[in-house]
């Protein structure tokens, strides 16, 4: 199982105790403190982290007890172990797809958009952040945000992306 699967699963769960209390998703994002708009997602696409998953956990049952009783009905411990966790370098997926991020990088003009994509495709072949951030000239924070939006929705962002300013001095890419 995938971290995506894993997610819409606990989003399913968070709906069904939700449900379980007869709580709209209105009185349950007021009792969790967050936005409608928020709890329709953590609904729709799972947890955002572990201390938001934790805090909704609590504000739907008053303990954790609840929702770790649905995890083990709905998720097998022989799931649960196939999810990988850790081993990666700077947050870089090992699953990134390189032959579509390639063939979007021959196509595209844009340099700004050029730029994102060499970026991606070097992390995809298992560069570390570090790296990719010396290349480019670009900041370590930059580059993670980068990654952290293509492994969220793939590599959709980045062709809708906006022109920014240029690095200071010329990077690899932009020398290009």
């Amino acid at each position: 199982m995938n971290r995506k699967i894993l997610q819409k699963k606990i989003g399913e769960l968070i709906r069904e105790l939700r449900i379980k209390k007869g709580l709209s998703q209105k009185q349950a994002a007021d009792r969790c403190g967050c936005s409608l708009a928020f709890w329709k997602r953590y609904e729709k696409k799972g947890f955002e982290g572990i201390p938001a998953l934790l805090k909704i956990a609590v504000s739907l049952g008053g303990t954790l007890t609840p929702m770790i009783k649905l995890l083990e009905k709905r998720i097998s411990l022989q799931e649960l172990s196939t999810i990988p966790i850790g081993g990666t370098q700077d947050g870089a997926k090992r699953d990134m797809d390189l032959p579509e991020i390639e063939s979007y990088l021959k196509k595209e003009d844009r340099i700004w958009v050029k730029e994102k994509l060499q970026a991606l495709a070097w992390l995809a072949q298992g560069m570390k952040v570090k790296e990719v951030r010396k290349r480019l000239g670009r900041s370590h924070y930059l580059i993670q945000q980068w990654l952290c939006r293509y492994n969220k929705t793939g590599v959709g962002w980045v062709l809708k992306s906006s022109k920014v300013a240029p690095p200071r001095e010329p990077s690899e890419v932009w020398k290009e």
